[in-house]
């Protein structure tokens, strides 16, 4: 493969390499990975965050301190030593200066160093994946050449590189355009992304203290033996610096994991106590459904953790030698049989007194005598009727006598007088006065005359 490398990216008067940048990205994010796995174990943030203020600082010191002790016949003067920005740092330096850096913290907060390491492990392997992204970027850590498929193709002399791309010519790499070299950062980032996975998978199920970073310490080791063989670099009896710290690093680790199975019994500052062997080996081993096998003899330890302080439990007493058998008793007789307690008679249930006679039967009651009939009352009397009251009389003038003669117009006789109507003349008894006219037709029909 090839690409134009970035080496710097410069922004007004500042020069920021990707490579820097990507071993503070790698630092952070594995901070912030640490962080809940330290929580699980009961470490609080109050006490992780000093630990990684100070890991950060060891980790420059001691990156710049293994470059320079292994590359010390190219400075001349001390304070070529001082010039970080130049390049020139080692990543095992990093670690262990991080470490040291770390431990003063751990031991005034009474922290375990095995849970602490424990817990950073994992970010440990994600930091070192970021940062070999930036390697990539720069093309830094350029190795041998090579015609394996996944080499770096050298660019031009035009163009520039983090570190020499080109053949080794009596111990020097010249620059050599076209030629292939292998990409040493590029295997790091695959086997380290392969390690984390591992860890996060392990980690998953509990294991002694110290486990998952003793595991990180001796991948990460073979991974930098093999990949330094592929390296153009300094080498003391055949061996790069890296790699002889490697070995010591792997050999530790192996003994720790293989042989004593089980935390060392130094750095545990908080008051944990150490588990046997057996039951290590007991508690790490599971069934085929993946479940953990805790014995009873482990809940114990762990309740009794903290109760006695650091160091060792007491090894257990010498077993007892066995007791010579021990005869037989002689059988005892068997117990005469236990009469049943007699159980007492319930008294008679006392008859029920006679029921009383039944009440006399009611004399039947006397018929009840049927109503006389009622008559209706009669009805009410009409009203006489009202007598219709005569209306007044008119008042007429008395008729004056007609003139005598034959212009009265009564009737004569035959002796020539006139013969008076039927009542004008005066009423029998009467005082011969005249009477008042009567009602004529004019005024009406008689009202007390019934009408023919």
């Amino acid at each position: 493969m090839s690409y134009h490398p970035i080496v710097h990216v410069h922004i007004g008067p500042l020069s920021i390499s990707p490579h820097g940048m990507g071993i503070a990205v790698g630092f952070l994010a594995g901070a912030r990975l640490m962080l809940p796995a330290a929580a699980a174990k009961g470490i609080p943030e109050d006490d992780v965050y000093p630990m990684l203020t100070w890991a950060a600082v060891g980790a420059i010191v001691g990156a710049r301190v293994a470059y320079v002790l292994n590359h010390a016949g190219d400075y001349s003067s001390i304070v070529d030593v001082f010039k970080v920005w130049q390049g020139g740092i080692s990543l095992l330096g990093g670690f262990f200066g991080a470490i040291l850096l770390g431990l003063p913290v751990m031991y005034r907060r009474r922290q375990s160093f095995w849970k602490v390491m424990d817990a950073a492990a994992p970010g440990m392997a994600l930091g070192v994946v970021i940062g070999r992204i930036g390697d990539l970027i720069v093309a830094d850590h350029l190795g041998k050449t090579t015609s394996f498929f996944l080499g770096y193709r050298c660019p031009g002399l035009n163009v520039r590189t983090a570190s020499p791309c080109g053949r080794l010519v009596n111990g020097i790499v010249v620059q050599t355009p076209g030629v292939v070299v292998h990409q040493t950062a590029l295997y790091d980032l695959v086997l380290t992304l392969i390690l984390l996975a591992v860890l996060l998978h392990v980690r998953r199920t509990p294991r002694y203290d110290g486990f998952l970073i003793l595991l990180f310490g001796a991948w990460y080791s073979v991974d930098r033996i093999i990949e330094d063989f592929l390296r153009d670099d300094v080498r003391h009896l055949g061996l790069t610096g890296s790699q002889i710290t490697a070995m010591v690093t792997l050999l530790a680790c192996l003994y720790v994991v293989v042989v004593r199975r089980r935390t060392p019994s130094w750095g545990r500052w908080g008051g944990e106590q150490e588990l046997p062997a057996a039951v290590v080996a007991e508690v790490a081993a599971t069934d085929g459904a993946g479940e953990e096998r805790v014995p009873a003899e482990v809940e114990a330890v762990a309740a009794h953790r903290g109760a006695t302080g650091p160091g060792p439990l007491p090894e257990p007493p010498a077993p007892v030698p066995p007791s010579p058998p021990v005869p037989p008793l002689p059988e005892p007789p068997p117990a005469p049989p236990i009469p049943p307690p007699p159980v007492p008679e319930p008294p008679p249930v006392p008859e029920p007194p006679p029921a009383p006679p039944p009440l006399p039967e009611p004399p039947p009651a006397p018929p009840i005598p049927p109503l006389p009939p009622t008559e209706p009352p009669p009805p009410p009397p009409e009203p006489p009727p009202v007598p219709s009251i005569p209306p007044p009389p008119e008042h007429r003038p008395p008729p004056h006598p007609p003139p005598a003669g034959p212009e009265s117009g009564l009737p004569r006789t035959a002796s020539g007088t006139e013969t008076p109507v039927a009542g004008d003349a005066p009423e029998a008894g009467g005082t011969g006065e005249p009477r008042e006219p009567g009602p004529t037709m004019a005024d009406g029909p008689d009202p007390d005359r019934p009408e023919e």
